[in-house]
């Protein structure tokens, strides 16, 4: 992990400390969802001691079965470090990504917007320079898209690092053939899915393909 995603975590952590610990979780409890044996931990420690397994249940649920904006914008930079540390972890960043839309931009503070954005910036950035595999950088990309009102930033990453594009585009080539994304998450109602599509036929994009093959 690069120093500048350890800082960006760091931000996460002081633009949401001043979101209470929630007292209780409201929502369903049985084990799939979460136990009340899991709320009890949720709410009894601290939030950067909470384990992956201990927030893993309440990350995948929120907003479906159990949870509410209060308790979501809390746990929400514990979920995110975790997500950009614990390779495999469930749920996957398309997962929190459909959490965060449901918050709704306009609900979280100017600082918590601008600790999103640097903590998505870098943790993409380090994705790129740790490893060119296309699954983990279209995975992140989507919740990215998912969650923030403009993907073109972070594309912007991607164009600059031609393995990375090269990487990204064939997980997505053969679907991108038949005229839409690869990562069955996207939903015609996400906002970045159509600026995506467009992005990946767009002549710029085409030829910078098309250079990294060796075709021009």
């Amino acid at each position: 992990m690069t120093a500048a995603l350890q800082k960006a975590i760091a931000g996460l952590y002081e633009a949401f400390s001043s979101e209470p610990n929630p007292s209780a979780i409201d929502g369903c409890r049985c084990n799939v969802c979460i136990s009340d044996e899991n709320v009890s931990v949720l709410i009894s420690k601290t939030l950067r001691t909470l384990t992956p397994d201990e927030l893993a249940h309440y990350a995948e649920s929120v907003f479906l079965t159990i949870g509410s904006e209060d308790d979501f914008k809390y746990f929400l930079p514990r979920i995110l470090e975790i997500l950009a540390t614990e390779d495999g972890w469930w749920p996957s960043p398309e997962v929190v990504g459909r959490a965060i839309a449901n918050v709704g931009w306009n609900h979280f503070t100017a600082a918590q917007q601008n600790s999103l954005h640097l903590f998505f910036n870098e943790a993409l950035a380090n994705l790129i320079c740790d490893e060119l595999d296309g699954w983990e950088i279209d995975k992140w990309v989507c919740g990215i898209g998912r969650s923030m009102p403009d993907l073109q930033p972070y594309l912007n990453l991607i164009e600059k690092n031609p393995p990375a594009l090269i990487a990204f585009y064939e997980r997505n080539s053969e679907a991108l053939n038949k005229g839409y994304l690869g990562n069955c998450f996207w939903k015609n109602e996400d906002p970045n899915e159509k600026p995506l599509l467009d992005w990946f036929q767009s002549d710029r994009i085409k030829n910078l393909i098309n250079v990294t093959y060796g075709l021009k």
